[in-house]
């Protein structure tokens, strides 16, 4: 049986990674994203640290490990995301585990997080104001805050934010969270395990789950398909492998990747508390279309967020009481 070193194993996969960029023009840019790429897998396939690997490039790993190792090596070749091939991806600070049922999560949907907390207190201070001139201080239920995370996915929207309000610890809240793909749900009810986190799971279209228990929200949040689905369709040219059910934003006769947006927006007024706030990630292909279909249904306070990279992200807006 042979044996390899980690040191010859991460220069054996950084030499195939970089055999196709040879000639391309960005080559040298690519080379640091194809060694980071070699060192999440082999500390994947080898269960150790990074430090681990910079630290003991002479240790030994197995011949079968080597073989997986090269394997997953080929296979981000062909464009898999190494998120997908390692089954982890960090998130708000959480790790979530991630399979091709689901879309991996990004960094620009963190704003999404951000902005429902920042919303959380907002509602939370709104209610306290309302008690105090009821003189009702000690109803729990209109103490307590509903929030529901619709096409929840890989549920990183819902656990971050549940998880920061257990952290909290004096806000008392339940999460709801919907999706159609069961196989998504099973994805994130495993994350949710994982992140030792309370968020109830709800198999369903959109709102309709929320609809069918007669239940009513404080605030609804969602990060839906949202890609135009000629858009959607060059996205995975690439051998991304993400799902397009998570991607296409088009029904019925749209084109321009607001149909399901329009559906949930249109959804809202059977669950959504008046005085209750919606905050989605549009995105920047239609993000101005959505702000103009919150205001053709009523909301007031519409507002229009940009991610780290100065592009429009998340919109919100509220309920008319």
């Amino acid at each position: 049986m042979n044996s390899f070193t980690l040191g010859e194993a991460r220069q054996q996969g950084l030499f195939l990674l970089v055999q196709e960029e040879k000639t391309s023009k960005n080559c040298s840019e690519r080379l640091r994203t194809h060694l980071l790429d070699v060192d999440c897998i082999l500390c994947y396939v080898a269960g150790v640290s990074k430090t681990y690997i910079f630290s003991h490039p002479e240790a030994i790993i197995t011949e079968e490990q080597y073989k997986q190792f090269l394997d997953l090596i080929e296979k981000r070749k062909k464009g898999f995301p190494v998120a997908y091939l390692i089954e982890k991806k960090e998130f708000f600070g959480y790790d979530f585990f991630v399979s091709p049922d689901v879309l991996i999560p990004k960094p620009d949907t963190e704003i999404l997080v951000e902005k429902a907390l920042e919303l959380v207190k907002k509602i939370t201070l709104e209610k306290q104001i309302e008690l105090e001139k009821e003189k009702d201080f000690c109803s729990s239920e209109k103490n307590s805050l509903k929030i529901a995370d619709i096409c929840t996915g890989s549920g990183c929207v819902a656990i971050s934010v549940a998880k920061k309000l257990q952290e909290l610890n004096n806000v008392n809240f339940k999460m709801v969270a919907t999706d159609i793909c069961e196989k998504a749900l099973n994805v994130a009810k495993r994350n949710c395990r994982q992140n030792d986190c309370n968020v109830e799971f709800l198999l369903g279209d959109l709102l309709e789950p929320l609809i069918i228990k007669n239940q009513s929200f404080d605030l609804i949040i969602s990060n839906p398909p949202y890609v135009p689905k000629t858009v959607a369709k060059e996205l995975l040219l690439d051998g991304r492998s993400e799902p397009i059910l998570a991607l296409d934003g088009d029904c019925g006769e749209t084109c321009d990747g607001t149909g399901i947006i329009r559906r949930l927006v249109g959804q809202l007024d059977k669950v959504l508390k008046k005085g209750g706030y919606v905050i989605i990630e549009a995105g920047e292909y239609n993000i101005e279309t959505v702000q103009e279909i919150l205001k053709d249904n009523g909301f007031i306070q519409v507002e229009i967020f940009k991610d780290l990279s100065g592009m429009n992200r998340v919109i919100m807006g509220k309920k008319e009481k």
